[in-house]
């Protein structure tokens, strides 16, 4: 299930965590690279989604564009996981 980071990301971006396929997790700059549109998880098809103009990230293939009309991936974020105190922190 993704979670919102709980912060906002250095240059105030939000940011989204996925839980992938395997069990481990990745993080990404939450901001579409079409337009800026804030990205959100579409549990359905288990991409990562912009309601804008309907660009799909995979978020297994490190943010790997599935659908235009963004050409660029999502940025991928370090991150690292607490799992003793369940927390998700970015990597400094």
């Amino acid at each position: 299930m993704p979670v919102d980071a709980p912060s906002s990301l250095p240059a105030g971006d939000p940011g989204i965590v996925v839980r992938l396929q395997g069990g481990s997790y990745a993080c990404y700059d939450a901001v579409c690279t079409h337009e800026g549109c804030r990205v959100g998880w579409d549990a359905q098809d288990a991409v990562i989604v912009c309601p804008c103009h309907g660009a799909a990230f995979d978020p297994n293939d490190h943010g790997a564009v599935l659908a235009g009309p963004a050409n660029r991936p999502l940025p991928e974020l370090p991150i690292v996981i607490d799992h003793e105190a369940g927390t998700i922190t970015l990597r400094a």
